[in-house]
């Protein structure tokens, strides 16, 4: 016997997931100026999923949204341009995928969160890690950054195939958070398989003395201090200022990584509504006739439009991009498709109810 009931909810749940990530492109008019305007709202409670994505699987480089869109397994079907970066491609703030922590970067602007239990937040929150060995605890400032400047640090795969010490910097091979070999700085020190989740990492040091700083066998083991649940996050980036903040439109004329907001420019953001939904837009600029692109608090009045309650910055200018599919179906400022560091994709994934 058929159990219409549960095939009604079925076909239910299955328009839901069909209806929980769209795109609408509009071509519109602002104060005077043509925009093309390309919107995707992303429902999670239906079973839309935002992935992160960085150039070459690593945290320095870059590559096209649209290469970064051809995964092995499937093509996303939505993309656009991520977080902000500096001229090696390392991003510019705290970045978790997959619950790793793979940036420790705190630069004062508000960050995108995804928790276990799929709550999105975009706030500001404070990260501290340190490196405890017996009675000492050693703050951290490093993880996958530079090594030469502050001299405490610690990397995994997502820092390159290899680490390659100078000459004053003592490295510490850890496995399952234990000392297991002192390295010489003339050797490179290969990341695969590093990884936090497996107590797997390189931690540097400059050395100060002939006496190692470790011995091996030594009991090593992180702590963090934060104002989340750091542990519960599943997915977080930082983003640049605030468009959005608690319903209203803070838009300011200047912002750091976004320098001054007041000229028409392709841009980019995020935010999310009172309903967790979240919003990306992503407009064209640069081409009088077509799309002028628009100033910070234009881009603010977009986003609370669209119900959002809390929206920032994505990076923008010839980074903005849209993709579809694997391929660009917006005009980027340039001409063609820039090589970015970071992307943010938009997938379904079954609701749980549907999953064997």
């Amino acid at each position: 016997m058929v159990d219409f009931s549960t095939s009604i909810k079925i076909i239910f749940i299955l328009i839901e997931l069909i209806t929980s990530l769209g795109l609408t492109q509009e071509h519109v008019t602002i104060e005077g100026y043509e925009q093309n305007i390309y919107t995707i709202r992303a429902d999670a409670n239906q079973g839309a999923k935002l992935v992160q994505e960085f150039a070459y699987n690593g945290l320095f480089g870059y590559d096209f949204v649209s290469t970064m869109a051809v995964q092995e397994d499937q093509t996303y079907p939505l993309g656009v341009n991520g977080m902000f970066y500096d001229g090696y491609g390392r991003p510019q703030g705290i970045v978790i995928k997959d619950h790793e922590l793979l940036s420790l970067r705190s630069v004062h602007t508000p960050v995108f969160l995804i928790y276990d239990d799929g709550k999105i937040e975009i706030k500001e929150i404070q990260v501290r890690a340190y490196l405890v060995h017996g009675d000492v605890r050693q703050p951290l400032y490093e993880i996958n950054d530079d090594f030469e400047n502050r001299g405490v640090g610690v990397y995994t795969r997502w820092f390159g195939k290899y680490l390659y010490p100078q000459e004053n910097i003592g490295i510490y091979r850890v496995d399952n958070n234990v000392v297991t070999e002192i390295i010489s700085h003339n050797e490179r020190v290969p990341l695969e398989g590093m990884a936090f989740q497996e107590k797997n990492y390189v931690i540097s040091r400059k050395i100060f003395s002939d006496e190692p700083i470790y011995q091996v066998g030594d009991s090593i083991q992180f702590e963090f201090e934060s104002d989340i649940q750091i542990e519960s996050v599943k997915e977080a980036f930082q983003t640049g200022g605030w468009l959005v903040y608690e319903g209203e439109n803070v838009a300011q004329d200047y912002e750091p990584f976004v320098g001054y907001t007041t000229s028409l420019q392709p841009r980019t953001a995020i935010g999310i509504t009172d309903q967790e939904e979240i919003v990306v837009k992503v407009i064209d600029g640069r081409q009088p006739g077509i799309s002028q692109g628009v100033t910070g608090k234009q881009l603010a009045t977009l986003m609370h439009e669209e119900g959002c309650v809390f929206a920032t910055y994505l990076d923008g200018g010839s980074s903005s991009v849209v993709v579809k599919d694997g391929k660009v179906i917006n005009h980027p400022s340039g001409g063609e498709e820039k090589a970015v560091a970071h992307a943010l994709f938009f997938n379904r994934t079954m609701p749980k109810e549907l999953q064997k």
